[in-house]
């Protein structure tokens, strides 16, 4: 884990890869963990645990359903893409999580955010070893581990708003959740501009050779 730390602050793209996802990661975690404490204590919400096994039921049979098809449309372009993709994706989904009110738009919602986490966490092995040195490649898989920070402080956050804001107030739950989220879209299209610029660098100097 030392040597993981040490490469992550030595290679900008991997730092910014890492912190990108854990901001993505924050948004997506909500789904087991702030969306089923506020659907069954939010007081206008009837058998809210029900609805939340309902949709858990959904997430896996759509995880299953659009998996192989996205993975293939995904493979024609950068993993980094793709992951850009899931990130918007899963945190619009949050502010949908904020306003919905039937059970409909629950499942709407639960599609959407599903596509989104498929589109992200199918990829982020490839975009590591697109990033990775032939030498270290075991290191930066391993340094994948701190993107686990996400999965612990977006729950606690989540909690934290929900005593906060009190489960009657879903947007300013979901919305601050959904601000969070985003960030990761500016860092993950540094990564996106620091991997094209390497690409093109790799090309010139590949011409000037010829």
């Amino acid at each position: 884990m030392r040597e993981a730390f040490h490469i992550a602050r030595t290679d900008s793209i991997l730092l910014l890869s890492l912190i990108g996802l854990i901001l993505a990661t924050s948004g997506y975690a909500q789904f087991s963990s702030t969306l089923p404490q506020y659907l069954s204590n939010n007081a206008h919400i009837s058998n809210g645990p029900k609805l939340f096994s309902l949709l858990l039921a959904l997430n896996a049979v759509v995880v299953i359903t659009v998996q192989y098809p996205l993975l293939k449309i995904g493979k024609k372009y950068s993993p980094i893409l793709s992951i850009l993709l899931g990130n918007i994706v899963c945190s619009l989904s949050l502010i949908g999580f904020g306003v919905a009110r039937s059970i409909p738009i629950w499942i709407l919602m639960v599609i959407i955010f599903t596509v989104g986490e498929v589109l992200m966490f199918s990829m982020t092995d490839m975009l590591m070893d697109s990033i990775a040195k032939p030498s270290l490649r075991g290191t930066y898989f391993g340094a994948m581990g701190f993107t686990q920070i996400g999965q612990v402080a977006g729950p606690s956050l989540g909690g934290f708003l929900l005593d906060h804001y009190g489960f009657d107030n879903p947007l300013m739950v979901f919305g601050t959740l959904f601000m969070l989220s985003i960030l990761g879209v500016p860092v993950l299209l540094g990564v996106r501009w620091k991997l094209t610029k390497g690409l093109v660098k790799q090309r010139n100097a590949e011409t000037n050779v010829l």
